[in-house]
C-alpha cells in the first residue's frame, strides 16, 4: 500500500518470486485531497548521492536506474554549508551524485511501469481494511468497493521522496485495529522533526551557484534546496524558475509554536525566515513570493531508524507489515533496504503458509537517532534528539497518541486520529496532514 520507493521495491522483489501482488499507489488522505499536490506533503530532493560506503543493494538499485536511462550523473552540484559569519564551505564529494530525469516521481513512475507482469497497479483511494475469520485481509476504497482477500499486506512510507502521506496509512492501521496493534506499537519509535518551512519563487532568478545549502550558527534556517524548474512532476510547482524551499531548525520553529494546536503568525514567521536566508546568502531577496504560504511542516525528517534487525516492521500472527527510510534510515538508501527487507518476509510468510515464520517488530532496544554525516544535506542534515516539539522525551512519536498508547501496553479495539478532519474528505478543504 503506497507508491513509494520502497513499496516499488517490495513490490518487484515480491513479483520476481511469483507471486500475484497488488500495488495501489494512491491512498486516501483523511484531510486532505491527494490531487491537490503540494510541495511538502510530496515532497522529494532534486539529486541523490550514492555514497563510497553505500549498502550493495542500494548501489545495486541505482545502477538499474541508470542501465534504463532513467537518472544521469550530475556534472555540477554545489553543496556546502554557510556560517554566522557569511563564510562558505563547499562540501567534499562523499560519492557519485545522480540526478532523476524528471524528478524522483517521474522516476517512480518508470520504476512502476516496469514492475513484473504479476504486479497490478491500481488506482483506487482505500480508507479501510479488515481480517476476516479465515485471516484473509480486505481492502475498502472510499466509495463502499472491496478488494482481496489478501494474504499478506504491507505498507510503504518514505519521507524521502515523499510519494504518499503518512496520514493515509495511520487511517487504514487503526481501521485494522486490534489486529495492527504490534505493528503500530512498533513504528511509535519512529521519531521525526517539526520545522517551519517557506518555498519561495524569484522573478528574475536568484543568482546564486548554490544548490543545497546547510546553514550553521543561523536559528531561523537549517538549509535551503533549489528545486529546479523542469524536475517538479507531481509537487504542485509550476513556476517560471526554480524555487527554493528553506527550512528553519527544530529549536527556532519549537519557539514559534510550540505544539501543533497553538496559534502562530504565519506571515512573520514566514518573513523572518526570508530575512534570515537574504542575509546568509548575502543578497537581495526582496522580490520573493511564496509558493505556499509559510508551513508548519510536522513529519519534516525522521530523526530514528531501526539499528538491530530487519530495518521493517512485520508481524508473521497477521500477516500484516510495515516498510520505508522512517525505518531504514532516511533517505533513497534506506527506503531500498526497508523495501528490500520487508519483500523477503512478506514472501517467507507466502512460503511457508504462514507457520514457523518469525516477526520483526523494532522494540525500544532496535532504535537509535539518526547521526549526522559529513555531506548530508537537505532534510537529511537534522538530527536530534530535539523534534521542534513541546512532548515527552520518552524515545515515542507523541504526534499520534494510538501509537503511544500502544507501545505502552495498552489495548485497543480501535482508534480513529482523524474523526474530526473526517468532515473534509477528499474535497480538499482542509489544510495539509504532514
Amino acid at each position: 500500500l503506497g507508491g513509494t520507493l520502497s513499496g516499488t521495491v517490495a513490490s518487484r522483489r515480491l513479483g520476481e518470486a511469483g507471486l500475484q501482488v497488488d500495488l495501489f499507489r494512491n491512498l486516501n488522505d483523511p484531510k486532505r485531497s491527494i490531487s491537490n499536490q503540494h510541495p511538502l506533503c510530496e515532497y522529494q530532493a532534486s539529486t541523490v548521492v550514492v555514497r563510497d560506503d553505500a549498502p550493495e543493494a542500494f548501489a545495486d538499485e541505482v545502477r538499474l536506474w541508470q542501465a534504463r536511462g532513467l537518472v544521469e550523473e550530475v556534472p555540477s552540484f554545489w553543496a556546502g554549508r554557510i556560517d554566522a559569519r557569511g563564510e562558505v564551505r563547499r562540501a567534499a564529494p562523499c560519492g557519485r551524485r545522480v540526478l532523476p530525469r524528471g524528478g524522483f516521481f517521474a522516476l517512480l513512475d518508470a520504476l512502476i511501469e516496469a514492475l513484473p507482469a504479476t504486479v497490478g497497479v491500481r488506482a483506487e483511494q482505500l480508507e479501510r481494511m479488515a481480517r476476516d475469520d479465515d485471516g484473509q485481509w480486505w481492502l475498502y476504497d472510499r466509495r463502499g468497493n472491496h478488494f482481496g482477500p489478501y494474504g499478506v499486506v504491507l505498507f510503504a512510507f518514505d519521507a524521502l521522496p515523499r510519494a504518499v502521506r503518512k496520514a493515509s496509512q495511520k487511517q487504514l492501521l487503526e481501521s485494522a485495529l486490534p489486529h495492527s496493534s504490534r505493528v503500530i506499537a512498533s513504528a511509535a519509535r519512529a521519531k521525526f522533526a517539526s520545522c517551519m518551512t517557506t518555498v519561495l519563487h524569484f522573478d528574475p532568478p536568484l543568482d546564486v551557484p548554490y544548490d543545497a545549502v546547510v546553514f550553521d550558527g543561523t536559528p531561523a534556517l537549517q538549509f535551503a534546496a533549489r528545486n529546479p524548474r523542469q524536475h517538479q512532476r507531481h509537487r504542485g510547482i509550476q513556476e517560471k524558475n526554480d524555487t527554493w524551499t528553506v527550512v528553519a531548525t527544530p529549536a527556532w520553529s519549537l519557539a514559534q509554536r510550540p505544539d501543533s494546536k497553538g496559534k502562530w503568525d504565519k506571515p512573520k514567521v514566514g518573513k523572518e525566515i526570508l530575512r534570515a536566508f537574504g542575509r546568509a546568502l548575502g543578497c537581495d531577496v526582496g522580490h520573493a513570493r511564496q509558493v505556499v504560504p509559510t508551513f508548519h511542516w510536522e513529519g519534516c525528517s525522521y530523526i530514528t531508524q531501526v539499528l538491530e534487525g530487519p530495518p521493517c516492521a512485520f508481524d508473521a500472527d497477521v500477516g500484516l507489515g510495515w516498510c520505508g527510510d522512517m525505518f531504514g534510515g532516511l533517505g533513497p538508501a534506506g527506503a531500498v533496504a526497508s523495501g528490500a527487507a520487508a519483500g523477503a518476509l512478506a514472501a517467507d510468510f507466502v512460503a511457508a503458509r504462514g507457520t514457523n515464520v518469525a516477526s520483526a517488530l523494532p522494540g525500544e532496544g532496535a532504535w537509535v537517532l539518526r547521526t549526522q554525516r559529513e555531506g548530508d544535506e537537505d532534510i537529511v542534515s537534522i538530527v536530534g534528539p530535539g523534534t521542534g516539539r513541546r512532548e515527552p522525551d520518552d524515545g515515542l512519536d507523541h504526534t499520534w497518541e494510538t501509537a503511544v498508547r500502544l507501545a505502552r501496553g495498552t489495548r485497543l479495539e480501535s482508534a480513529d486520529t482523524y474523526r474530526k478532519c473526517r468532515k473534509f474528505g477528499p474535497i480538499g478543504g482542509h489544510g495539509a496532514s504532514e
